[in-house]
Parts: C-alpha cells; sequence; structure tokens
C-alpha cells in the first residue's frame, strides 16, 4: 500500500502560533481541542480536518493555502491579476501616494455609478 503524501504544513502552524504569541495549549483551547492534538498537527502526525484547518487559518490570520504550503505569502488572499482595472488604479495610486488621485478614481466611479 502507498503511503500517503503529506500536504499540510505543520512547521507552518507552529512557526505562525509562535510569532502570535500563543502556546499549543492556548490555541487549541480557542480551537476547542487539546495541545495534544495541536502538537501532533504541528509535528506531522496528524493533518487537520478542513473545518479545523480553516479555523487554524482563521485564528492565526493566514490562507488555509499557506498553511497547506501552496502558496509562500502567508496572508495573499488575492492576486493583482485577480482585481478589476479600477481596482488596480486605486491600488496603484495608494502605492504611489497619491491620494488626489485616489480620490479622483473614487468620485468619477461614483458619478459613473449613479
Amino acid at each position: 500500500m502507498r503511503e500517503r503524501k503529506k500536504i499540510f504544513r505543520g512547521d507552518r502552524l507552529r512557526e505562525m502560533r509562535r510569532k502570535r504569541q500563543l502556546t499549543q495549549d492556548e490555541l487549541a483551547e480557542r480551537l476547542g481541542f487539546g495541545q495534544s492534538q495541536m502538537n501532533k498537527y504541528e509535528n506531522g502526525k496528524s493533518d487537520p480536518t478542513p473545518e479545523v484547518l480553516v479555523r487554524l487559518a482563521r485564528e492565526l490570520e493566514v490562507t488555509t493555502d499557506w498553511l497547506l504550503g501552496l502558496v509562500d505569502d502567508p496572508t495573499s488572499h488575492l492576486q493583482e491579476r485577480d482585481l478589476t482595472a479600477m481596482e488596480r488604479k486605486l491600488l496603484s495610486a495608494f502605492r504611489r501616494g497619491d491620494f488626489k488621485e485616489l480620490v479622483r478614481i473614487a468620485v468619477d466611479h461614483s458619478v459613473a455609478s449613479s
């Protein structure tokens, strides 16, 4: 029988838990299970259910994709390619610190939507 490939990254769970200055016991209590289960997740002895994975991600303010090792940025909820043209314009103006342009875009959009 083939061994199942692990995709959950317990090391990332441990990293973010420590970054949030939580003990295994504290995080486990917040999520409604015991410290020993948290230890199993972090050490790769057990994978969380999809429901627990989502709860872990929410509690640690990261994406499930990051906990699974699918992306490198723990908080990358949106990719720029997923933004509309207007959202890209707003983001670009914001990154440049061009707040007059931000207001202009918002006003133009507001007028066009009326």
